[in-house]
């Protein structure tokens, strides 16, 4: 009888069992070469997985935390969008998502996935203090103190809330609640216990404050905490240069151009040092070494204003006309680029680049003394060079062009004709209208007309008849008034032409010698 040999029973393979072994492995793997920044090893890890599972949770995120690691942010979003496509509950899915879209400046969609988590997580300060951030970032001041203050009502104490409400007023300029915020951490835990960067926002809030010596002490404290730091140094070098210590703002800004010698800010600045000491040699070397660098705006501007020292005005003015192609609204090269043509005595053309600054809108105190003091003194000069005669050609040569001009000549007809000053309508030299390109007769004695007075318009001729100067107020006033409003009183609409229009005050039957 032949033996039968015992039959060989195989157990079913279960390889389901098999694969979640082997993406176990893999993602275990992955996130291990994660943890060592052997990022490409980790995506291969992580893309076998996809390739099994694609809606895997833990291969999504992976691969978005290594993608995010390359600095590659888009691609990374992709990944956690993906992630929360299929587990929309998934903390890591949303802290990477919200992190790659604050990296991409994108923070308002930032702020609308950490809302999403929040509610679910509505006390979560990590995600609150990151969206106070956000809001921060995009100058929403209100929502940003709101959820700064939400922070600090779950935890008093919370440095990054603290921190971060500092900031938030000292972006808009409010130093003073920006230092109580920032000292405030200081007074809870101590000079030796704070960030070194709470020390050095201090001394910038002193700064901006021009309380200069206060500010010394907190960079000090930050220098002592860390030779070197570039803040400290910067701060210190600018707080001696506001107290007008030149010497000693050289010694902090060579500190940095050790660090950093193709710095050039800083060697404009150690350039703005030198030329405040009168080495105008050593200025124009540091001017030159920063725009071999870059060009730099305050490095043309310190060249052009020793050109001007030394006499060179032409080339002092075609290099400040080119900087103000770059640099539109910066009144310092208006008020530099006058000054030349005064020096050079083309009055004109400094009152017509005053002029032209103010054109932007934009109310700067300096531009407005130097441009009174241009057409006042002018004016005075003008008038009494010609009282004498039957003619005044006032404040320019070539004619009076706003309504400021011509109420400041009435004043002063009165003044030399000995009368009261009167109260004239005010004039905003900023806004003040043009008048036009037609001729301006102004006739006042007792016959030029029966009424006080009296003013006939056409687009060559303005006449104004008045019984005297007491009268003329009147008269200009009801002038410009329509000049300002249109129509009034029947009168015709005076048209306003463009900038460049000139005329001629003429003065008839003069009153005094």
């Amino acid at each position: 009888m032949e033996t039968m040999e015992p039959e060989l029973t195989v157990e079913p393979h279960d390889e389901s069992l098999d694969r979640s072994t082997l993406i176990a492995e893999l993602s275990k793997n992955g996130y291990q070469l994660l943890k060592e920044n052997k990022l490409e090893a980790a995506k291969e890890c992580f893309g076998e997985i996809l390739l099994m599972d694609v809606e895997n949770n833990y291969a999504l995120v992976g691969m978005g935390d290594a993608w995010r690691r390359n600095n590659d942010f888009k691609q990374a979003a992709e990944y956690y969008e993906r992630c929360l496509l299929h587990h929309p509950r998934n903390s890591y899915a949303f802290f990477g998502l919200a992190d790659c879209y604050k990296m991409l400046s994108q923070y308002g969609k930032a702020i609308g996935i950490w809302n999403k988590y929040l509610e679910r997580d509505e006390g979560n300060i990590t995600v609150l203090t990151r969206v106070a951030d956000a809001y921060r970032k995009l100058r929403d001041f209100k929502n940003s103190r709101l959820t700064y203050e939400r922070v600090l009502e779950l935890e008093n104490d919370n440095a990054y809330a603290i921190i971060g409400l500092g900031h938030l007023h000292y972006d808009f300029k409010e130093y003073r609640d920006a230092l109580y915020y920032w000292e405030q951490m200081i007074k809870t835990r101590g000079m030796a216990n704070v960030d070194i960067r709470v020390l050095t926002s201090i001394g910038n809030c002193y700064r901006k404050l021009k309380a200069y010596e206060d500010g010394i002490a907190y960079f000090d404290a930050a220098l002592q905490r860390e030779q070197g730091n570039f803040f400290a140094l910067f701060g210190l070098a600018d707080c001696f240069r506001g107290l007008n210590q030149p010497l000693r703002a050289l010694d902090y800004w060579n500190m940095i151009l050790a660090q950093d010698p193709r710095n050039k800010v800083i060697l404009t600045r150690v350039g703005d040092a030198y030329f405040t000491l009168r080495d105008y040699e050593r200025a124009s070397e540091c001017y030159h070494c920063a725009l071999g660098i870059e060009f730099d705006v305050y490095a043309v501007l310190g060249l052009a204003i020793i050109a001007k020292l030394h006499g060179a005005f032409n080339e002092a003015i075609q290099s400040l006309k080119e900087l103000i192609g770059h640099d539109a609204k910066n009144y310092r090269l208006y008020l530099e680029l006058a000054d030349c043509y005064q020096q050079t005595g083309d009055r004109k053309s400094a009152v017509a680049t005053l002029r032209d600054y103010q054109r932007f809108g934009i109310r700067n105190n300096a531009v407005g003394e130097m441009l009174e003091e241009l057409v006042t003194n002018y004016d005075r000069t003008l008038f009494f060079e010609a009282s004498k005669g039957w003619q005044i050609l006032a404040p320019d040569p070539d004619g009076i062009e706003s309504i400021c001009e011509l109420s400041r000549v009435i004043a002063l007809l009165r003044e030399n004709a000995g009368l009261a000053k009167s109260q004239p309508p005010v004039f905003d030299a900023n806004n003040a209208p043009e008048i036009g390109n037609a001729e301006i007769i102004i006739n006042y004695d007792e016959k030029s007309c029966r009424n006080d007075f009296v003013w006939r318009l056409s687009e060559e001729r303005i006449e104004i008849y008045a019984h005297s100067l007491e009268s003329l107020d009147d008269a200009i006033a009801d002038f410009i008034q329509a000049l300002g409003v249109g129509r009034t009183a029947g009168h015709p609409v005076i048209p306003v032409p463009q900038s460049g229009s000139r005329y001629v005050l003429l003065r008839k039957a003069p009153r005094f010698s």
